[in-house]
C-alpha cells in the first residue's frame, strides 16, 4: 500500500461517515491476534502495541458487531453491520496481564487458542525462540540433524537450498524433535541471555494457573491451537491426530471446560484431518490468511481469519483486517 493511500485510509476511519464509505470494501472477519505489549515489539510484528489495541477495540465497538467465535460459527449476524469475533494465538503471557484486562473492562468476548507446550520442557514456542535468536546474533550457524543453517540479513537460511529456517521447519520437517535438535544449539547460559526478562512480554507463555484463571473469566473461551504448535497438515496424520487430542484433554483439565475447536497453527491442515479428529470431539476448526483446500462439506466447520500485525497506523491495521479478499 503507497503511503498516500494508507494516509486517506487512516483519516478515512476516524469519522462514521468515513467508516461507512468504506463499510463495501469490508466483509464479516474472524480477526487474528497473536500478542498484545507495552511497546513495538523489535524482531517480528505479531505484536500490537498497547495502544493500538485499545483504539482497535473502541473502532470496532463503535463501528461493527462484535460476536464470539461460536456465534460467527453458528452466523449469529447483524445484517447491517460488520459481523467480527475476536481470537488470539499462541497463549502469550501478555494475552492474561494486557489483553484480558482490556477486553473485559470492555466487555468484549474474544477466544484464546493456546498449546500444551507447558506439558513439556520448554517454556516457549520455536519461531519466538528462532527471531530472537537471529535478533540476537549470538548464533551465526545452527545445526539441525543433517541441515546447517546461516544467518544472513537477520533470517537463518540453509546453505544447500537457501531456503529460511522457518520455512524448512513449517513446511518440511514440522515434528517435535525437530524443535529440540534446534534448542540444543545453544546451552542453557545462552537460552537465559536470549530468553530474558527484558523481553519476556514477546516470548513467555501463560502458565497453567493464568489458563486457569483466564478460563474464569466470562469473555474469554480457551479453545486449541495443538499441543506442540506443530503444523498439523505437515507432520504424521496419527501425530497430527494424537496432538489434537492431547490438546484437549491437557486443556479440559485445566479449565473444566469443553474444548471443541482448533485454530490450526499457521493455517496448516488437511482433509483426512479434519474428518478423523471430529471422531474424538473436535469439530470447528478456524484457517489463517486463506483456506488451504476448497471442501464445500466442511464450510460450516472451519472458518478463515485475518491476522491483525503491527504494520502502520492503527486504522490501517483494522483496514487491513476487515477489507475483502
Amino acid at each position: 500500500m503507497s503511503k498516500i493511500k494508507s494516509n486517506i485510509i487512516n483519516l478515512t476511519l476516524n469519522t462514521k461517515i468515513g467508516f461507512n464509505l468504506l463499510k463495501k470494501r469490508f466483509e464479516n472477519t474472524v480477526i487474528m491476534y497473536h500478542g498484545v505489549s507495552d511497546i513495538p515489539c523489535p524482531y517480528n510484528k505479531r505484536h500490537t502495541t498497547k495502544k493500538d489495541f485499545i483504539k482497535h477495540l473502541l473502532f470496532l465497538k463503535k463501528n461493527c458487531n462484535i460476536i464470539t467465535l461460536n456465534q460467527f460459527f453458528n452466523k449469529e449476524f447483524k445484517k447491517d453491520k460488520i459481523n467480527v469475533a475476536i481470537t488470539f494465538d499462541d497463549g502469550y503471557w501478555n494475552n492474561y496481564s494486557i489483553a484480558k484486562p482490556i477486553l473485559e473492562e470492555m466487555k468484549i468476548p474474544a477466544t484464546f487458542f493456546i498449546t500444551g507446550i507447558n506439558n513439556t520442557n520448554e517454556n516457549y514456542l520455536w519461531a519466538d525462540f528462532v527471531d530472537i535468536l537471529a535478533y540476537s546474533k549470538i548464533k551465526r550457524n545452527l545445526q539441525i540433524d543433517t541441515s546447517h543453517f546461516e544467518l544472513r540479513n537477520n533470517t537463518y537460511y540453509q546453505q544447500n537450498t537457501k531456503k529460511s529456517l522457518h520455512e524448512f521447519i513449517k513446511h518440511e520437517e514440522a515434528e517435535y524433535e525437530t524443535k529440540i535438535s534446534l534448542y540444543e544449539n545453544l546451552n542453557q547460559k545462552e537460552k537465559s541471555f536470549i530468553l530474558n526478562d527484558e523481553n519476556k512480554q514477546f516470548w513467555k507463555l501463560m502458565s497453567d494457573q493464568e489458563i486457569k484463571t483466564t478460563a474464569k473469566s466470562k469473555f474469554i473461551d480457551i479453545q486449541s491451537h495443538g499441543f506442540f504448535h506443530n503444523n498439523l497438515g505437515t507432520i504424521n496424520l496419527k501425530l497430527a491426530i494424537k496432538e489434537g487430542i492431547d490438546s484437549k484433554n491437557y486443556l479440559e483439565n485445566l479449565t473444566q471446560k469443553k474444548v471443541d475447536t482448533i485454530g490450526f497453527p499457521d493455517g496448516s491442515y488437511t482433509g483426512d484431518f479434519l474428518n478423523e479428529i471430529e471422531r474424538f470431539g473436535i469439530s470447528k476448526f478456524t484457517a489463517a490468511e486463506g483456506f488451504l483446500y476448497d471442501f464445500e462439506e466442511l464450510e460450516n466447520r472451519i472458518l478463515d481469519r485475518k491476522g491483525m500485525y503491527d504494520i502502520g497506523k492503527s486504522n490501517n491495521q483494522i483496514y487491513n483486517a476487515l477489507k475483502l479478499g
